[in-house]
């Protein structure tokens, strides 16, 4: 029975965690659908490019949102801004790679390219990112756990008499 205890006090926070990641990524891929697809059906835009631009502007809503609050007990609080904001761009870059280049096979080397296949690309382009995302995001960005009221209590020396 401990064992099953354990485990769920270990993983329980992965949860609300990512419930919250999912909050914060489907505001950005909301964001990411209406810049893509208004700049490649209304005006045009080569495929790759309108999501590109699509992508860069969910990023940013994305860094606000994980940072401010799927993460906020593990963020860096001033000191790190930089440091987090770098590796965020990075692992964002490498999730960038893997929804543009599903869309690139499909796009280019599939030929599928109706309005429904684009779309239905980039859903699994965000699916397939967002996974490797929410791995990399707590385990190279978001890391600074911030002590619980309580934790914090544990490590405060006794007072001497």
């Amino acid at each position: 029975m401990s064992l099953i205890r354990d485990l769920y006090t270990r993983f329980a926070h992965i949860g609300v965690e990512g419930a919250k990641f999912c909050v914060v990524g489907g505001a950005g891929a909301v964001l990411q659908f209406a810049i893509q697809d208004t700049l490649h059906f209304k005006f045009g835009t080569e495929a790759l490019t309108a999501e590109a631009i699509g992508i860069a502007a969910g990023m940013i809503l994305t860094f606000y949102g994980n940072r401010h609050w799927t993460y906020a007990d593990r963020r860096s609080h001033g000191k790190g801004l930089i440091r987090e904001t770098t590796q965020f761009l990075m692992w964002c870059l490498f999730g960038l790679g893997i929804q543009l280049g599903l869309q690139a096979i499909a796009t280019y080397g599939l030929g599928f390219k109706s309005g429904l296949a684009y779309n239905v690309v980039t859903a699994l382009g965000i699916g397939v990112a967002t996974i490797f995302r929410f791995w990399a995001y707590r385990t190279f960005v978001f890391v600074e756990k911030q002590p619980s009221a309580a934790a914090a209590e544990e490590l405060q020396p006794e007072p001497t008499r």
